[in-house]
């Protein structure tokens, strides 16, 4: 009895998580924008290829999120 309880516990857990993870897409790309735009306000020659290269990443991030139509394409 013991077990089927921890197993049913663990599945219910399982599933939870996942279904936060599918919709999280909005939540870390406005996060990424954030800490792009704090890079932004102070570049140097350094962080510039760097910023530049984010800017990339992000732009991805935000094409692949429009293009999920289930939850699965969101993970």
């Amino acid at each position: 009895m013991t077990k089927l309880v921890a197993v049913m516990v663990t599945v219910v857990v399982v599933v939870l998580t996942g279904a936060a993870w599918g919709f999280n897409c909005p939540v870390v790309i406005k996060q990424a924008e954030d800490m792009l735009k704090k890079a932004e306000a102070k570049p140097n020659a350094d962080t510039k290829p760097l910023i530049d290269e984010s800017k990339k990443y992000l732009a991805e991030a935000r094409a692949h999120h429009e293009n999920a139509k289930t939850k699965r394409d969101h993970g």
